[in-house]
């Protein structure tokens, strides 16, 4: 499932930190000596924290020892093993934002503007200079012209030597900047970094709170074929594992209320409500009522095509598009007792049109002639 469930990080403690973390009897000759001789207790360690699945462990066991997952603290120095522990769920959540197909590791959305980034920074770096000289440009004097140096604050007076060469004491050599053209070039430059991180689609979404479904698909559908899959990725790798063992965590702890029996044992989904999910589901919805469409007017001309579509399956998906209230969708056993309620009145309805035509045509008899019941004898 191209999923990380193994990971080693490096890190640093001092021999203070590593003994109060992990303990006097369990850290090395060396960190334990700095600490005792209080010679070098701030004496930075390099450790090794490695977590990964146990595949031999006894679930009955509920020591950490015996946990899905294994953790251990490893000193490079002492090349030895500080500490040994578990997870029950892995406590690591590696993403990616961007992935080709034939890679297993994936980029972020940085590395793919990271050309305009740097080019934004030269961009601002040569702005900034150029104000700067703008508002403090470069002066031009004759040699031996002015009597000290030259001060350029608000109301100075500088004195001058006279008879001058030139007759002009000092000059500024003001730049011929077209600050414009910059602010120009610069915006264009933010407006595709910002594109590489969906940020006009984050604002749309947001900043367009009263759009119709139809709006938000109209806009976003473009979008979203390309958002799909990072969207999918960050749920996946990301939200999805976080908020499970947040909950789990949550429920071993006892912080939740007891679970209804009709929920012990059973499988739980996560659904986003943000913006962005909502309207990645209507273009969902979209496609779904787009084909029922085309399959009901199929349906004119060939009643049977029906046969092939599950309603009741699309309602309920649909209701899970929309997040509709589950108390507004009736269940099962409500829906097919009011089915058959119906399919008995119809029922009643049908008898009753029988009797009426048997009625009709036993009266009809009784009232014709002895000579129509001799014509019809005849016709028979």
């Amino acid at each position: 499932k191209e999923r990380v469930d193994m990971i080693y990080r490096a890190c640093e403690l001092t021999a203070y930190q590593a003994y109060n973390k992990f303990g006097k009897d369990n850290v090395g000759e060396s960190i334990k000596k700095a600490v005792e001789t209080e010679k070098e207790f701030d004496k930075p360690y390099e450790f090794v924290h490695y977590v990964g699945p146990r595949h031999k462990f006894n679930p009955k066991k509920k020591d950490s020892k015996n946990l899905p997952f294994f953790s251990y603290w490893v000193s490079v120095a002492d090349n030895k093993i500080v500490k040994e522990g578990g997870y029950e769920e892995f406590p690591f959540f590696v993403t990616r934002f961007y992935k080709n197909s034939s890679e297993a590791y994936g980029y972020s959305a940085a590395f793919v503007s990271l050309p305009d980034i740097l080019m934004l920074n030269k961009m601002m770096k040569t702005y900034i200079e150029g104000a700067e000289i703008s508002i403090y440009p470069a002066w031009l004097l004759e040699s031996d012209s002015i009597i000290g140096t030259l001060d350029l604050r608000a109301a100075a007076i500088n004195y001058q030597r006279s008879p001058l060469s030139q007759g002009v004491a000092a000059q500024s050599l003001a730049p011929k900047m077209n600050a414009q053209v910059a602010i120009d070039f610069i915006n264009r430059t933010e407006n595709n970094i910002k594109a590489a991180f969906f940020t006009d689609l984050f604002l749309m979404l947001t900043q367009n709170v009263n759009m119709t479904a139809t709006e938000v698909i109209e806009r976003t559908q473009e979008k979203m074929l390309m958002l799909g899959p990072v969207l999918g990725r960050l749920q996946s790798e990301l939200l999805s594992p976080k908020l499970k063992r947040t909950f789990s965590i949550l429920f071993r702890r006892k912080k939740l209320p007891p679970l209804p029996e009709k929920l012990k044992g059973q499988e739980y989904d996560i659904v986003y409500i943000s913006p962005l999910a909502k309207a990645q589901r209507a273009v969902q919805a979209k496609d779904m009522t787009t084909f029922m469409s085309l399959v009901v007017q199929m349906a004119g001309m060939v009643p049977d095509v029906l046969d092939n579509v599950d309603t009741d399956e699309m309602v309920q998906r649909l209701s899970k598009i929309y997040s509709v209230d589950p108390e507004v969708i009736r269940d099962d056993e409500t829906r097919d007792i009011i089915r058959n309620q119906r399919a008995k009145m119809q029922e009643q309805e049908m008898r009753l049109q029988l009797l009426e035509r048997a009625s009709g045509i036993g009266k009809t008899i009784k009232e014709a002639t002895p000579d129509d019941r001799q014509a019809a004898r005849s016709v028979s």
